[in-house]
């Protein structure tokens, strides 16, 4: 996970109610991938990592050393 993104998904969960870090990730998210991306499905990802945790996210999704 890039820090930027770690960064604010952190910043996101110290105040969870700031709408503006949550449509900025939500955002984020959209731009860092190369198929065009439904915003809504954005969104469902990025509300799933942080419900899950963004530590955990990338512990289990790190690749394994070969």
């Amino acid at each position: 996970v890039e820090p930027v993104f770690r960064n604010k998904m952190q910043d996101y969960l110290k105040n969870p109610g700031d709408a503006a870090t949550l449509t900025g990730i939500i955002i984020y998210v959209v731009g860092l991938t190369t198929l065009p991306l439904d915003p809504a499905m954005a969104t469902i990802v990025v509300l799933y990592v942080l419900k899950f945790g963004l530590n955990v996210f990338c512990t289990y999704t790190a690749p394994e050393d070969a």
